[in-house]
């Protein structure tokens, strides 16, 4: 629903009922495909936000907006969950992995299918693994 509504609304209205939730569980994570206009206001719930899931394909554009939001804090799951290619996968982590260095921590969530062969998943797995490493080298990790 965050989506479709503006700053002003998700303060009046999605802030108190995700409290009401997230308060049952000390804290949690929120999901918006994207985009995301109210990015700022995640942060402003009692219970800790500890993190978001979104589509990266809806949120890319929110990159700097969701930099801001989570840095020294939680993680932000990406789904690449509109077919994307392995090499769409890999350039869309690059981007996440520069656009959110060095404060916040983003993650790619694959959705596959039984179109992937084996050598596929090597070799997404494989250029993953090393931006993340890249990736983790640069993050200003909190202790």
């Amino acid at each position: 629903m965050c989506a479709s509504i503006g700053p002003d609304t998700f303060a009046e209205f999605s802030i108190p009922y995700n409290n009401r939730i997230l308060q049952g569980f000390r804290g949690g994570r929120l999901h918006n495909c994207g985009p995301n206009p109210s990015a700022r206001l995640y942060p402003n719930h009692e219970a800790e936000t500890l993190g978001l899931n979104c589509s990266y394909r809806y949120s890319r554009a929110d990159l700097k907006k969701l930099k801001s939001s989570f840095s020294g804090r939680g993680v932000i799951e990406f789904n690449f969950d509109n077919g994307e290619s392995a090499e769409e996968i890999v350039r869309g982590f690059e981007e996440i992995a520069r656009g959110l260095s060095p404060d916040a921590i983003g993650m790619p969530v694959l959705f596959l299918d039984h179109s992937w062969s084996d050598e596929d998943l090597r070799g997404v797995y494989a250029d993953l693994r090393g931006i993340s490493e890249r990736y983790a080298r640069e993050i200003c990790w909190q202790a």
